[in-house]
């Protein structure tokens, strides 16, 4: 493997089976489980920008689960001076400034690259953890990593350093709800790259599937396709 994988999990919404079958699917992982003073939450998963690797580093949030050929996502390239993220496909420009195009739950760079993220961040880390509540960009009362992670990415604020984004194609991922109405079903479906998103199960080519916010992961060893039987087909065709 050319890669290592990082993840967080602190605090107490996600028990300890999300690792175990996250590490069933993708092989050791190296956890943080403890915050660093003054650091909250998801804010934690920044000091991996400073690990000491030396080959390329996925980072990924607990809250996702992989089908299909995921492999293939792992191994999309990344070279230095490369920053590989998801795209949030799914949202609409909401009229802010700064558009945010980052969904925030999967990244591939080389450490020695990231480093001046996490130093950005530690030099005023409750400035920061605070911005984009405060600029109203999210909500709180802990959020806005990813809207850090961006800006930095981008050059944008904070930093005069920047790397070039690489995307990986939105049609190998996508966000999820499991309480989810026709409406939901009906956007995602139409903004998808195929005809079809959830046909009884994903897309073929889905790879990823982020699960949102109150959304817990199915249960392992279940084929959790069974409990979506009231949302079975949603196609663009007529």
């Amino acid at each position: 493997m050319d890669y290592k994988i990082y993840a967080v999990r602190i605090g107490d919404k996600y028990g300890v089976h999300y690792e175990h079958t996250l590490e069933q699917k993708l092989g050791p992982i190296t956890w943080i489980r403890e915050e660093e003073p003054g650091v909250h939450l998801q804010w934690n998963k920044l000091s991996v920008f400073s690990v000491s690797e030396d080959c390329p580093v996925v980072l990924i949030d607990i809250d996702l689960e992989f089908i299909n050929d995921y492999s293939s996502l792992f191994l999309q390239p990344v070279q230095r001076g490369e920053f590989l993220v998801t795209r949030n496909w799914w949202w609409q420009d909401n009229g802010t400034a700064r558009t945010y195009k980052f969904a925030g739950g999967f990244y591939k760079f080389w450490p020695e690259d990231t480093r001046y993220i996490y130093e950005t961040f530690r030099q005023d880390s409750e400035y920061w953890q605070t911005y984009y509540i405060d600029q109203g960009i999210t909500v709180g009362p802990v959020n806005g990593e990813m809207n850090f992670v961006e800006d930095m990415v981008r050059g944008r604020i904070g930093t005069t350093q920047s790397l070039k984004m690489k995307f990986v194609p939105d049609h190998w991922h996508t966000q999820w709800k499991n309480n989810r109405d026709d409406d939901y079903m009906s956007r995602m479906t139409k903004q998808y790259k195929h005809d079809y998103l959830w046909m009884g199960e994903f897309h073929p080519d889905i790879k990823m599937v982020h699960y949102q916010r109150e959304s817990p992961l199915p249960s392992s060893g279940s084929r959790w396709m069974q409990a979506e039987k009231s949302h079975q087909t949603f196609s663009t065709e007529t």
